[in-house]
């Protein structure tokens, strides 16, 4: 099974991101419910998700192949 692993809000609060045990992770609007897009993080598990003060990025700390590894994407 598939289970949430990560969430987080964005500054204004009007962007969730979501990650899950198989290292997918959803960008929602909050407001509506409505997801935005989804991508792959991560070959396994999302463990933290993070938007940066400006809500511009998101940073994740994953495992790749069984060594954690931390990443930064630009969030338009």
């Amino acid at each position: 099974p598939n289970y949430m692993t990560a969430l987080t809000l964005n500054g204004d609060a009007s962007l969730v991101a979501m990650g899950d045990t198989n290292g997918q992770i959803t960008i929602w609007n909050a407001a509506n419910g409505t997801s935005l897009f989804s991508f792959q993080g991560y070959s396994d598990a999302v463990r933290q998700l993070l938007f940066s003060r400006d809500g511009r990025l998101l940073i994740g700390l994953g495992s790749e192949d069984g060594i954690a590894t931390i990443r930064i994407w630009v969030v338009n």
